[in-house]
């Protein structure tokens, strides 16, 4: 009827009243449905990044790197970046240890500590 010139007559047309009236009580209870469940899943979520975070956090006290003494560390960086005497080293010392520096000192607190106090590697 809805592609034609159809025109119900008064009975159909407060049939048609009724459904649709029924139909926005029901649009409306699913409204509330689904709200309800978005609230509930942004919980659910909100939860499981808190478990993420603390799982995660628990991981990295296993990390074997955490085994390894500060001065272990200074070595294994200061072997990473060219002696600051060697020619080679003025050349890439700007371009490329900044870059380098900053990744390190970026990875954890202890990291960024050795970097800060290792002048060689900024």
């Amino acid at each position: 009827h809805l592609r034609s010139l159809y025109v119900p007559n008064n009975v159909e047309a407060v049939k048609i009243c009724r459904e649709t009236t029924g139909a926005d009580l029901d649009i409306t209870e699913l409204d509330k449905e689904i709200e309800s469940l978005q609230s509930t899943l942004t919980k659910l979520k909100t939860q499981r990044k808190a478990l993420r975070r603390c799982r995660d956090g628990a991981r990295s006290l296993l990390a074997p790197v955490r085994k390894l003494p500060p001065e272990v560390l200074e070595s294994v960086f200061d072997a990473v970046f060219p002696s600051s005497h060697s020619d080679f080293a003025l050349d890439i010392r700007i371009d490329t240890v900044r870059t380098w520096t900053l990744d390190l000192s970026q990875v954890c607190s202890v990291w960024r500590e050795i970097v800060r106090a290792r002048p060689l590697l900024w």
